[in-house]
């Protein structure tokens, strides 16, 4: 249609104002538009689809690491926020048909979070390392012959027992720190679009 300048111009509403389809549709910065979302959106489901609701649960339980509890939690608002950012960018793209420049400032908070997202992740590991193996010894003495449990042991046990339901416990320091280093990731997609 943009190749159509004739056809275009017959109509009332852009011969009025005496411009040119392609001098109001900018089809190629609208693609560009367009194509940025898509990329920024394909970017953040790509992270987003390493985890599931099971991992974010026990991620939000968490009483072994604050960073992978924290970052479990506000998951959902980062996905959100992410998501409304590409959103207002597409839309501000389109209401003034022209590039957006990328600014250098997303970029450094992009970065100053990746950093604390590596120191977190480093935190996440070492807690939760002493907590799997604390739990693993606690579930092999329960598992003893002789044990008697007391209402602690018993609490602890249910405790246990919910979180290996949601993630087993060889895998609960990697999913702790797939789940710190997310909101990250999910941002560095959306820097600069």
């Amino acid at each position: 249609m943009a190749d159509q300048t004739s056809l275009m111009n017959t109509g009332a509403g852009m011969s009025i104002f005496g411009l040119t389809v392609r001098e109001r549709y900018k089809c190629n910065i609208q693609n560009a538009s367009y194509a940025g979302a898509r990329k920024a959106l394909e970017c953040m489901q790509s992270h987003v689809s390493t985890t599931n609701d099971d991992e974010v649960l026990w991620g939000t339980i968490q009483q072994g690491s604050t960073e992978t509890q924290e970052a479990a939690s506000g998951l959902p608002a980062a996905i959100v926020q992410a998501t409304l950012k590409v959103k207002e960018s597409i839309i501000t793209r389109l209401q003034t048909i022209q590039s957006e420049p990328v600014k250098a400032a997303d970029f450094k908070a992009v970065l100053d979070q990746q950093r604390q997202s590596f120191t977190d992740m480093g935190e996440a590991e070492n807690k939760l390392k002493k907590k799997v193996e604390k739990d693993g010894e606690a579930v092999a003495q329960m598992h003893a012959a002789g044990f008697v449990a007391t209402a602690a042991d018993s609490a602890n046990a249910r405790r246990i027992s919910t979180e290996e339901s949601l993630v087993p416990l060889e895998r609960q320091v990697s999913t702790g720190k797939k789940l710190v280093a997310l909101p990250a990731a999910i941002n560095a997609c959306v820097a600069g679009y």
